[in-house]
């Protein structure tokens, strides 16, 4: 258990990511497996086996004579494990990365003020027109009277 908590220390995605990580979760698989095979054969898969206790004994969490009765009977079916590291495995190659030059640095930092500029304009000019259009109803003129004029 110690290396194992080594390993996720190291390794906090819990991807497995070296080979130490690998080596130790297969061994954990080995051991699961091998308690699956063992429950198995033992006969103790079956949920529905009827027992010749009582119900006071299933409560106790004992069986006649005083001795702790613990069974482990793991489902039939893939194990959980399994389906999660069939639904986390990459099969992808790692992607590199490009590494830009002075000019295409330059370049793409143009293209990206020039589209930020046209997007504003587009905004400010719908804005405009939306304005406009409240605005064309209305009479602005003032209404002047001989009293104003002197």
């Amino acid at each position: 258990m110690a290396e194992l908590k080594a390993a996720f220390e190291r390794d906090p995605t819990g991807f497995a990511s070296d080979e130490l990580t690998r080596s130790i979760l297969e061994r954990l698989n080995q051991e699961v497996a091998a308690l699956y095979t063992t429950a198995e054969a033992d006969g103790d898969a079956d949920p529905d086996e009827e027992d010749d206790h009582d119900a006071e004994d299933d409560r106790a969490g004992s069986v006649p004579g005083g001795q702790s009765r613990v069974r482990v009977a793991l489902p039939k079916g893939p194990r959980p494990y399994d389906l999660w590291r069939e639904a986390h495995e990459i099969n992808q190659a790692v992607k590199e990365r490009r590494v830009l030059t002075a000019s295409e640095w330059g370049s793409l930092v143009h293209r990206l003020n020039e589209s930020g500029k046209e997007r504003k304009r587009h905004l400010l000019r719908a804005q405009h027109e939306q304005i406009a259009n409240e605005l064309a109803g209305f009479n602005f003129t003032p209404q002047i009277n001989s009293k104003v004029r002197s």
